[in-house]
Parts: C-alpha cells; structure tokens; sequence
C-alpha cells in the first residue's frame, strides 16, 4: 500500500453549467484542472449503457505519441475495487455449501497453516470477520511494500505463504479482538478471504474469478486479469503508470526499490496478494460486471439472500475513528454529499478509478446538475492546497502527521434508499477512470 492523496472535482454544479451529457470539452478542461491526463466515461442502467466515452490520453504529455483514451479497450488496474469481485466469488462458493462464513477460518486453511490473533489466541476468526474487517488485522507496512513486483513476477509467488509470513508478525494485529465489530479496513485480510475461496473451490483465485465471474459475464480472458500477459496483444491499451512529482519520486524509490522507477514513468508492475487490488480491465468490462450487480447479480449468484448479505451492514464502530465508511461484505456504505452510496474505494499511485450509482435523477433543460466531489478521506482542503504549492513538502513528513489518508484509487458506490431493500430498478451507475498525474 502506498500513502498519497488525490482530490478529484469531476463536476462542480456550483461553477459551472453543463449539458446532459456534459460537453467533451466541459469534461476535458475540470480533467485538466485536476492533473487528470484522461479519462474512460460510462453512464448505466440494468439495461444498456446511456452515455460512453474516452476523453484525454492515457500519459501525461511527455511522450511524443499518446494514445488516446478509449473507453471500450483502455485497460485500467481496478486497484480496490477488484475486493468486490472476491465477496461475489465467497457468496458463490456459500451457496454450494463449500464455505460457512461463520466457522474458524482454520477449518479452510492447510494443516500447516494455521491464522491465530496473537492477543487474542482463544478468540476465533472467521470469513466474515475478513470480508467486514473485522478480523483485527492491521497494517505492517515494512511487508506491504514487498507485495510490490515487477511485471508479473507475483505469479512466482504463493498467495498462502505471503499471507502467513505477514500474519505471523505480531505488529501485523490490532489490540482488538475478533468479531467485536471494530473495523479496519486490511488488504491482506481480504487476501485471506480470496484464498480460502481457492482453497474450497480447488483452483487459484485467479482462475476462479476468470472462470467463475468473468466469463459468466462475457468478458474474455484477454480482456481482463491479473496478469500483464493476459495483454500480451494489447499492450498498447495498457493505460501507463507515472510520478509527476520530484519530491515524492526518492521516497518511492526507497520504498520499492524492486519496482526500479525512474523519473516520471513507473513500470508496469503486480502485487503477490493480487486479489486484493490488481484486477485489470476497461471501463467497458467492469460496466458489465455493475450491471450485473444492478440485476441482483442474477448470472452470478442463484438467491437473492446472497445479495442481502454482501450489502447488510450488522452494527461497527472504525478503529480509533479512521473511516466513516460502514462494511458490508467487501462492499461498503458511505455518505457523500448528503446522499447514501454503496460501494468501494481503492488507488495505485497513478490511476484514479471511480464508479457511482445514484438514484434516478435525469438531467434536463432546466439545466440541473448532479454535483459529484470526490475526496479522499484524511485532508482538509487548505492542507491539499499547502502540498499542492510547496512541492517541497517531504513524503516521510506527510506521512507523520497523515497516517490515515491512504492513496485509494478505485471507488466504486450505488446510491439505494433502504439498505433492507434491494430493489435498484430507478438506479444508474456512472462510472469513470481516469490516469491521474501530479506536476
């Protein structure tokens, strides 16, 4: 996990008037004014897509030729918003009776394996502790960056090792017990959910969500995946990874040295826990797997029961404060401008990825506009202000006085009026991704 901070304006109703659907140009300039260099567009319903488009480049301006963004084949890393598709693969392998949520994670795991709360060694940890962080399990950062790998060298790795080695450490747990419905949100505990659905189904988790997910939905295996080798024949979609600030650049290179970045351009890389951040795919594809989510999930999962329980929140309170966010399984619900959203949020330190479904509010020729202001949670805004002009301002030291602004780049919510009723057929879902750069 890397620590940063994005604020992203896509629409400010309050300053400016736009159409339905805004104006290329409209999009382009707030894009611009945000340090985005593009972006991939879609506006949904259950049952087509209302609006697409790809605006801007997939680079900054620096190369000499830029591809231009596409919002059928840019293929962007869906960073968080890949935990969404692991409590859909959960709730599957639940309804073959294959996985009890509530049992010792311990019956799931190797022999030798064996995940035990060092404080708590009495208390049991279950997969719907891992899926509602509720586990207990904190944030070691000296092993996050480890996950850090270039291309697709974490496919040399195995996912059950990486997850013991980091649990092993007693740093790596929280002074709070299991299942006491205190919440911390934990990479490598929805890591530990992923591999359990591995484990019960007897095929990686890679290969599940291929199999299992994707082409249930029709997206083809060249069209999303873990691996940069999946592109092989597109690597010209590939939207790239850039640093467009000299102040951060040594504090990267410190921090993942085994990702060798240099200057702007960060090299295509993965992470050994994958199923918790480093799902690829367009804009296009993941507009697939929304919709499915607006229809229940009806290709995915067979009862609805299924659904309700990856959107019920039981009651939780944030450890010491750090999120307003409230969990359901991987899914999770939160306030933003005034209005109830459900959802994911996630980043890398280049892309922003973004999805919202609100209720039906359809534009029209009186001119009224949704205003959407996405803003990662951690920063006041004369703080942003004070790190955006003194680009002098060290990495260690934002990071001492903000541990709990983490970089989140994918986000994914949906706007439903009563949590005990999943009825989305007046919803849509605007989805967008966009290649952030920093100068």
């Amino acid at each position: 996990m890397f620590w940063f901070f994005f604020l992203i304006a896509l629409i400010k109703a309050d300053s400016i008037e736009l159409q339905c659907p805004p104006a290329t140009a409209s999009i382009q300039r707030l894009l611009d004014e945000a340090y985005i260099s593009g972006a991939s567009v879609i506006v949904l319903n259950r049952d087509e897509i209302l609006y697409q488009k790809g605006i801007g480049y997939h680079s900054p301006p620096i190369p000499e030729q830029r591809q231009p963004m596409n919002a059928v084949s840019s293929i962007f890393v869906l960073a968080s918003i890949s935990k969404t598709f692991i409590a859909v693969a959960a709730m599957q392998v639940v309804e073959l009776n294959l996985l009890n949520l509530d049992e010792d994670i311990n019956k799931y795991l190797p022999p030798r394996m064996k995940i035990i709360h060092p404080h708590y060694p009495n208390a049991i940890i279950t997969t719907r502790h891992l899926l509602t962080h509720t586990a207990g399990i904190g944030v070691n950062l000296a092993e996050e960056y480890k996950f850090y790998l270039p291309g697709d060298d974490f496919t040399k790795t195995n996912l059950g090792d990486i997850i013991e080695k980091y649990l092993s450490y007693n740093n790596s747990w929280l002074p709070v017990p299991p299942g006491h419905n205190i919440t911390s949100y934990s990479n490598i505990g929805a890591s530990l959910a992923a591999f359990i659905v591995e484990r019960v189904a007897n095929m990686s988790f890679e290969e599940y969500v291929q199999e299992k997910i994707l082409k249930v939905l029709g997206i083809d295996k060249k069209d999303a995946g873990y691996r940069l080798s999946n592109f092989q024949d597109k690597k010209e979609y590939l939207v790239g990874h850039y640093i467009y600030n000299a102040s951060w650049l040594q504090t990267f290179q410190h921090m993942v040295p085994q990702i060798n970045v240099s200057r702007l351009y960060v090299p295509f890389y993965g992470i050994s826990r994958y199923p918790a951040g480093y799902l690829r795919m367009s804009a296009y594809s993941l507009s697939l797997f929304f919709q499915s989510f607006l229809n229940n999930f009806t290709k995915l999962l067979h009862n609805l029961s299924s659904v309700e329980e990856i959107i019920h929140v039981a009651p939780q309170t944030s450890y010491l404060n750090m999120s307003d966010s409230k969990y359901g399984l991987m899914w999770y619900w939160k306030v933003i401008g005034g209005r109830r959203l459900i959802g994911h949020e996630g980043s890398v330190p280049d892309l922003y990825l973004d999805w919202k479904k609100y209720h039906s509010q359809q534009c029209s020729n009186s001119s009224e506009v949704t205003s959407v202001v996405y803003r990662e949670v951690g920063l006041l805004n004369n703080e942003f202000e004070k790190l955006q002009q003194d680009h002098l301002v060290s990495f260690n030291e934002f990071l001492s006085t903000k541990l709990n602004c983490t970089i989140q780049i994918s986000t994914s919510f949906a706007d439903i009026s009563k949590q005990s009723q999943f009825d989305l057929e007046e919803e849509e879902i605007f989805l967008s991704m966009g290649s952030v750069f920093w100068n």
